[in-house]
């Protein structure tokens, strides 16, 4: 089943998503997953003033591939801690509003969460 929904339709609808904190309670500050989801929040943030702006669409995707290219550079980089992945997590679905990837579609998240849990998966 597919959702007809797109990301930015929904952002687009819903600009005042005030329940978006800075960093998940407990996200470690001094790794690479860590940097990179502050400078996804900035972005997140900077896209969803774009929306409450009413900016032209040609603007609003250039925030939007901005933010979704940090958000592949953070799924890229290895966890070095669970709150690393809870980054990770909490990014791609952008604090709750989009579904968790399945296995097929990102191997490489389930794997890391393998991992973290020393394998008990």
């Amino acid at each position: 089943m597919t959702n007809a929904t797109s990301r930015r339709g929904l952002l687009k609808a819903t600009p005042a998503l005030a329940f978006l904190g800075a960093l998940p309670a407990g996200a470690s500050t001094g790794t690479p997953v860590a940097a990179l989801f502050r400078e996804w929040r900035a972005a997140q943030e900077a896209e969803d003033a774009g929306y409450t702006a009413g900016l032209p669409d040609e603007e609003l995707d250039q925030l939007a591939d901005y933010r979704s290219a940090i958000e592949k550079r953070m799924m890229a980089t290895p966890c070095e801690t669970a709150a690393d992945f809870i980054c990770k997590v909490t990014a791609h679905t952008a604090f709750g509003v989009f579904c968790l990837p399945d296995e097929n579609q990102q191997p490489g998240l389930w794997k890391e969460a393998r991992a973290l849990i020393g394998g008990a998966a």
